[in-house]
């Protein structure tokens, strides 16, 4: 059930950018840590902007939060290498029984160890 619900949402991010007329590139191959790019489009036309993504899907991301935001708990690890990446990063979260994608930039100003 974990890989369907893994599925889901890497559908649903292509869905949405796909409907926006962006380029969403998912990673086919093993990833530590991203598991799509999406490349910006101008007028229709590729502009070379990619942003990295992290997706992960399902209920259990959803158990935690504040006034502001769903609370997403990691390894160091991961936060280094997202932190370092050379394209700007951002962590999706998507709950499958509401259908919704939740989105946060990675970066110095939102992470917190």
């Amino acid at each position: 059930m974990q890989a369907q619900t893994e599925r889901l949402g890497v559908a649903k991010l292509d869905q949405f950018f796909s409907s926006h007329g962006w380029l969403f590139r998912e990673q086919m191959v093993h990833d530590y840590g991203i598991d799509a790019h999406v490349e910006i489009t101008k007028e229709n036309y590729p502009s070379g902007e990619l942003i990295a993504i992290q997706i992960k899907s399902g209920k259990s991301f959803f158990t935690e939060q504040n006034e502001r935001a769903w609370i997403f708990r990691t390894e160091d690890k991961h936060i280094e290498y997202w932190s370092n990446h050379t394209l700007p990063v951002i962590l999706v979260l998507y709950h499958p029984e509401d259908e919704i994608l939740y989105w946060q930039v990675i970066n110095e100003d939102t992470v917190k160890s």
